[in-house]
C-alpha cells in the first residue's frame, strides 16, 4: 500500500525545477542548422537532460537539412516540444512535426511544405511524393492525422471541412489544435511547458556559436555564389598572369571557404573535394610549369567545375532533373557574373597601378637588366627582341639588350619567341609575335 502511495504521488505531482534546454530554428533553414542542433542533443545527454524545445520562427529552407533534423530528433531518446513562435512553414512544419509536443503563440501558423527547387519552382512528382511520404509516417509516429500532413505537401488532396483541391493546407493556432495538429495555444514558453506539467523549469537557452555562425553565413546562397565568382574571377586573372599571384590566392581562398563550409555540413564528400585538390594541382602546374595552355590547364578547370558542381548537390534521396537544375543555376549564375566582372576588369584594370601589381609576379631588379618607370617608350615601336618569359598575355621581353614587362595583344606567346613592338599606350608595351 505505501509502495502504490508514492507511486501514484510521484505520477501525480507535477515536474518541478525540471532542467530544459532551448534550440533555436529561427530564420532560414539551412546546412548549418543540423550540426548546431547536434550539438545540443550531445549536451543533454552529457548533463543527463531530458528535455529539449525548439523555439521555432521560420518559412523554411532546404529540406535535406530538415530531414537530418528530424533524424537527430527521433534518434535522440529526448522528450522534445516545438514552440511555434510565429510560423512554421515548408520545412519549418515538418520540424515541428517531428517533435512529441506542439506549443503555438496566438496568430501562429504551421504548414504549406511543398517541395521547391532551387530556383523556387515547384519539385518534381518524384519529391513531392516522397516528401508527403515522410511528413506523413513522421506525423503518424508522433500520433498526429498522417492525411492532414500530407496535404500540407501535396495540394491534390483534400480533406472535407479543412481544404480544397488545388490548395496546401496552412493552419492557424486554433484549427491546428481542432485537428490535433497542435497540442495547446499559449501566450509564452513558460505557460506551455507549464501545461505540459512543467513547473518552474530550468531554461537553459543556445546560441549559435561563431563557427556555426560563420559556416551559415558561407552556406547561404547568395554568398555561396559570390564565393564561386570570386574564385572563378581570381583564377581567370591568374591565367592572364605569368606565375602565381595575388588573382590566384584570392581565388583559391574563396573556393576553399566554399568547399570547407559545404563539407561541414556533409554537403561536400571527401571525395568531391578531392577532385577539386587535383583541378587546382593541373592547373598549377599548366600556370607555373608547363608553357602555354593545354591539356592540364583544360583537365583542371573541368575538375573544378565538376566538383563545385556535385558539392551543390548535397545528399538527397531522389536526385533528379530539378536538383541539377538547381546546382546548374547556382553555377551558371556565378559564371554570368564572374564573366561580367571580368569584362569591366580587363577593360579597366590594365589602365591601373594595381594591375600591374597583380600581373607581374617577378622581381624587377636593375642587375637584371630592369629599368625603372622611364617617360618615354614610344621610341621602342617597331623594334625587335625576344620574350624572356611566356606571354600570357604579359610577360617580360628583351629589347635591345634591355628588359621590359609587356603585354601580347591577346596571343600566348612562348619564351624564346622571336617579337616586335606593336605600339606602346601610356607605359603599356604592346608586341606580337614574329612569324618565321
Amino acid at each position: 500500500m505505501i509502495k502504490l502511495f508514492f507511486l501514484l504521488a510521484a505520477f501525480l505531482l507535477p515536474l518541478q525545477g525540471q532542467n530544459i534546454y532551448l534550440a533555436k530554428i529561427v530564420g532560414t533553414i539551412d546546412g548549418g542548422l543540423p550540426p548546431y542542433l547536434n550539438r545540443i542533443i550531445d549536451r543533454a545527454k552529457q548533463d543527463k537532460v531530458e528535455i529539449l524545445v525548439l523555439r521555432i520562427n521560420t518559412f523554411g529552407g532546404r529540406l535535406d537539412a530538415a530531414v537530418e533534423i528530424k533524424d537527430a530528433l527521433f534518434n535522440s531518446g529526448l522528450t522534445t516540444i516545438a514552440f511555434i513562435d510565429k510560423r512554421a512553414i515548408s520545412a519549418g512544419a515538418f520540424i515541428s512535426i517531428s517533435c512529441d509536443k506542439i506549443l503555438m503563440v496566438p496568430r501562429s501558423l504551421i504548414g504549406a511544405a511543398t517541395v521547391v527547387d532551387g530556383t523556387g519552382k515547384k519539385g518534381s512528382e518524384k519529391q513531392i511524393s516522397y516528401f508527403r511520404t515522410e511528413m506523413a509516417a513522421t506525423a503518424e509516429a508522433k500520433g498526429r492525422n498522417p492525411e492532414i500532413a500530407s496535404g500540407m505537401v501535396d495540394e491534390d488532396i483534400v480533406i472535407d471541412s479543412l481544404s480544397e483541391k488545388g490548395k496546401l493546407i496552412t493552419l492557424g493556432v486554433d484549427d491546428a489544435i481542432k485537428w490535433h495538429m497542435a497540442d495547446h495555444k499559449v501566450l509564452n514558453l513558460k505557460e506551455g511547458l507549464k501545461k505540459l506539467g512543467y513547473e518552474d523549469p530550468v531554461i537553459t537557452e543556445f546560441d549559435y556559436s561563431f563557427a556555426e555562425r560563420l559556416v551559415r553565413f558561407f552556406t547561404d546562397p547568395i554568398v555561396s555564389s559570390l564565393l564561386m565568382s570570386l574564385g572563378f574571377l581570381g583564377l581567370l586573372f591568374e591565367l592572364r598572369s605569368p606565375g602565381w599571384g595575388i588573382g590566384g590566392t584570392i581565388g583559391l581562398i574563396a573556393l576553399v571557404l566554399f568547399f570547407g563550409s559545404h563539407y561541414i555540413i556533409n554537403l561536400a564528400a571527401m571525395w568531391e573535394i578531392l577532385l577539386f585538390i587535383t583541378g587546382i594541382v593541373l592547373l598549377g602546374v599548366e600556370i607555373l610549369i608547363i608553357p602555354g595552355f593545354g591539356v592540364a590547364g583544360i583537365s583542371g578547370i573541368i575538375l573544378i567545375f565538376v566538383s563545385i558542381f556535385l558539392g551543390m548537390l548535397g545528399d538527397w534521396p531522389v536526385v533528379n532533373y530539378e536538383d541539377i537544375r538547381g546546382a546548374l543555376y547556382s553555377l551558371f549564375s556565378s559564371l554570368l557574373l564572374t564573366t561580367i566582372l571580368a569584362i569591366l576588369s580587363f577593360k579597366w584594370f590594365p589602365k591601373t597601378n594595381l594591375w600591374r601589381k597583380i600581373v607581374l609576379s617577378e622581381e624587377e631588379e636593375v642587375k637584371a637588366g630592369y629599368i625603372s618607370n622611364p617617360k618615354d617608350y614610344s621610341g621602342l615601336v617597331g623594334k625587335t627582341g625576344q620574350a624572356r618569359s611566356t606571354l600570357r598575355p604579359t610577360g617580360i621581353a628583351e629589347i635591345d639588350g634591355t628588359r621590359y614587362d609587356v603585354v601580347s595583344q591577346g596571343e600566348y606567346i612562348e619564351e624564346g619567341q622571336k617579337i616586335e613592338v606593336v605600339t606602346v599606350e601610356n607605359y603599356r608595351i604592346i608586341v606580337r609575335q614574329i612569324k618565321s
